[in-house]
């Protein structure tokens, strides 16, 4: 076990004002919280059992759907102590009912976005690119897919500039991958069992050799899997979850220091926010935060130094936690603890590794958005238009500017916001 100490009875106004915007006065604060001490060790690694999976594969080609959307051009300019962004409407996924789009976002060398995202309308995954006014979205499993494909997308686009997506598929209960371009996807089928439920929460990302890793959970086992075809064949095991239930909100990134994929994820038997890396039947583990804690919604990065970085939300405490990891010490930090905020965060790093995290606040139920400069954190309100936010996804680009996409509940759109 990892010995911790506790710190956690910090009062983030002794920073001298407080980590909270109220009165729409933006707060800003120094990053104090509980520190784990000492090195991270493995603490009861589970029985791992890797296995070949047999893969369907199928190439179909859709006609790209160049949608002109007459609300795109209408552009708000939103001035915040964060910076200066400009938000539009890109598409609309549905009319009615409260919508999770599970989108992904990821920019190509051009700056152009990418997203992918879950039309519940029509109860199909959907691919989104462009920039500026000029927007296309296509329906990417137009043939081949069963109803309800699409949800728990992740989104990561190779060198070429190839896509590359994992999702779920509701129908069959199964995990999907799809990889393309406009116009043309390749799906293969890496998880399911008849009777089981597996690909919730799907992870995705590509190490150096575009090789392509997943997290996702197995419902039906509660065990946190991953899946990878960097041997050249798609191999699936499991990381956690023997005894227990683990897996749950689980996210993947890859180490550019190692190439090796790191998992972070909630342990609801232990109560914990854990951390995996390894891959390949060589797992280690540790604790994220000081626990016990209900925790959802983990989302883990790595900067270029191979620091590990993961936010999550603490049910139990409604609030948004931020925790990084240097030489195997943990130091953690609530971010926002007003109004239930952290639902549904979404985590990037800039060039130099500092954070930057998206995140709906449900009291009030509007979008915000965190950003530490190397010294402080500023939070703002993004949009605050009611029900705004939900499934938000954020990438920075090269020039350090922050690009969002996130679901208008009210007015059923997907919205994005880049900084100016």
């Amino acid at each position: 076990m990892i010995a911790l100490t506790s710190l956690a009875a910090v009062n983030l106004s002794a920073c001298g004002r407080s980590l909270q915007e109220t009165g729409g006065l933006v707060a800003t604060g120094a990053v104090i919280g509980g520190l784990f001490y000492g090195t991270a060790k493995n603490f009861g690694e589970p029985t791992i059992t890797t296995t070949t999976v047999t893969t369907t594969t199928n190439t179909i080609t859709t006609t790209s759907s160049s949608t002109t959307i007459s609300f795109s051009t209408t552009t708000i300019t939103i001035p915040t102590a964060a910076g200066t962004f400009l938000l539009r409407n890109i598409f609309s996924p549905g009319t009615g009912g409260d919508y999770d789009t599970f989108s992904s976002l990821a920019l190509d060398n051009k700056t152009k976005a990418h997203i992918s995202f879950y039309y519940h309308f029509g109860e199909t995954l959907e691919f989104a690119y462009g920039s500026g006014d000029a927007w296309s979205v296509e329906n990417v499993g137009a043939a081949g897919l069963t109803d309800r494909a699409g949800k728990y997308s992740s989104l990561a686009i190779d060198q070429s500039g190839t896509n590359r997506i994992s999702f779920y598929d509701q129908t069959l209960g199964a995990l999907y991958y799809a990889a393309g371009v406009s116009g043309a996807w390749k799906f293969t089928l890496l998880d399911h069992t008849s009777g089981a439920d597996v690909g919730y929460s799907s992870s995705l990302a590509l190490d150096s050799h575009d090789n392509v890793h997943i997290c996702y959970y197995d419902l039906t086992n509660g065990d946190l899997k991953y899946a990878t075809n960097k041997t050249g064949a798609w191999q699936a095991e499991r990381v956690d979850g023997l005894g227990i239930t683990a897996g749950k909100d689980c996210s993947l990134a890859i180490d550019p220091t190692t190439d090796l994929p790191h998992i972070s994820y909630v342990d609801e038997t232990n109560q914990r926010i854990k951390h995996a890396w390894g891959g390949s039947g060589n797992w280690q583990y540790d604790n994220v935060d000081i626990g016990p804690v209900q925790g959802a919604f983990t989302v883990i990065k790595v900067d270029g130094l191979g620091q590990v970085h993961v936010t999550y939300f603490d049910i139990g405490a409604q609030r948004l936690r931020y925790a990084k990891r240097l030489f195997g010490i943990w130091t953690a930090a609530t971010i926002d603890s007003g109004g239930n905020g952290g639902r549904r965060n979404a985590l990037a790093l800039d060039s130099s590794g500092n954070p930057r995290i998206t995140y709906y606040l449900a009291e009030s139920g509007v979008l915000k958005y965190a950003r530490w400069n190397g010294s402080a954190w500023t939070l703002v309100t993004l949009d605050n238009r009611s029900r705004v936010g939900e499934d938000s996804a954020l990438a920075v680009d090269t020039n350090g500017k922050s690009h969002i996409c996130f679901y208008d509940e009210v007015n059923f759109l997907l919205r994005y916001a880049v900084e100016q």
